[in-house]
């Protein structure tokens, strides 16, 4: 049984275009990073980019589950893909590192074994240490490997297992991190990455159930309901209130916003700005968006690794102009937004050649 066919859905990459560029401008610091690190609450644009990811991979990836071999095939192939980038990242800055001006590349990203790189290089390659800017990759890995059985499970009428399931993980979460945790056991002097997998794992999942209902058409007609949208935005606009220092909660509350862990008021001002936002995509046409965006969404992946290796090697050229002042920076900030179409370009050129060798092949 062949694959139903599926329309992109270019407001998504849109969205996920956005929240890339936030990232690079949240990494760099700054001015403009004052406007755009969590501006609607408790909700980075990582978050985002984790819910809008597990979503298109349920929503691409639920046509093949009639054909379980070839839906782990598929998703085993997407995973190296993402492993690939993430390969080719670490060796980059490995190597950037040989070069005497980028020395401090050993602290930075190599550590804490600047003294012997070869081990630290290996742990990198094969996920077990993670430094900064270079944890989301991984986790996209493990995630993407897991979805074919969460996919199956749900084609199988077993949704409530599902939810069920991902919850469970998420408060176990809430305790144990299971890197970070083991770690700590084993004495193992490496980085487990920021995010812990138990918890993060609720943001994917959710958009993998929605990605999956979306392509069957089944929407829930819950998240529908005018009363439940109004109860929303007054939540949410409750968290924003809190998060521009307008109320202080009870110092308690602070830790439920834990993000490593994914805290509970975290995920549930997450999910508000979630659903508000599903309601607010319906005023505009999957075919819809905003180029520059979209562009970057369409290829999230290699757009994500060069901005990953572009902070590590410009991190004293950013010092350097943070310090002669505040409108220059933004300058330099909005200029490395414009470098993120680098990447876009060598992919589509890449993509180019084999159809003109094909086209080649079949004059000659």
């Amino acid at each position: 049984m062949s694959a139903p066919a599926l329309v992109r859905d270019r407001r998504l990459d849109t969205l996920r275009g956005v929240f890339l560029v936030i990232m690079l401008i949240d990494h760099l610091g700054g001015y403009i990073a004052g406007l755009t690190y969590q501006p609607l609450g408790f909700a980075s644009a990582a978050e985002g980019f984790i819910f809008l990811s597990g979503l298109m991979f349920g929503q691409i990836y639920s046509r093949y589950v009639d054909d379980p071999a070839r839906l782990v095939a598929r998703s085993r192939a997407r995973a190296w893909l993402i492993y690939r980038y993430h390969a080719v990242m670490v060796l980059v800055i490995a190597a950037l590192a040989l070069l005497p001006f980028f020395d401090s590349l050993w602290y930075w990203a190599l550590r804490p074994y600047s003294e012997a790189p070869l081990p630290t290089l290996a742990a990198m390659m094969i996920l077990a240490h993670q430094p900064g800017y270079l944890d989301i990759l991984p986790m996209y890995v493990v995630f993407v490997l897991l979805s074919p059985s969460v996919l199956l499970a749900l084609h199988r009428g077993r949704q409530l297992q599902v939810v069920v399931g991902s919850v469970a993980l998420w408060v176990l979460g809430q305790w144990v991190d299971p890197l970070r945790d083991l770690y700590k056991v084993w004495g193992i002097a490496l980085h487990p990455g920021y995010f812990n997998l138990f918890g993060w794992q609720a943001l994917w999942m959710a958009g993998l159930v929605l990605g999956y209902a979306r392509l069957n058409g089944v929407e829930g007609g819950f998240a529908r309901q005018r009363g439940v949208l109004w109860l929303a935005l007054t939540c949410a606009f409750v968290l924003w209130l809190w998060r521009r220092q307008y109320v202080q909660p009870a110092d308690w509350a602070i830790a439920l916003l834990d993000k490593p862990d994914l805290g509970p008021l975290r995920l549930f001002n997450c999910m508000l700005l979630m659903l508000i936002g599903w309601r607010a995509m319906g005023l505009f046409r999957p075919e819809q968006c905003l180029p520059f965006f979209e562009l970057l969404g369409r290829y999230s992946i290699q757009v994500f690794s060069f901005h990953a290796v572009l902070l590590y090697t410009l991190q004293h050229t950013t010092g350097t102009v943070r310090e002669v002042g505040a409108g220059w920076f933004s300058l330099y900030t909005l200029a490395l937004v414009l470098c993120l179409l680098i990447p876009v370009v060598v992919a589509r050129r890449r993509q180019r050649q084999p159809n003109r060798r094909l086209l080649s092949t079949r004059l000659g």
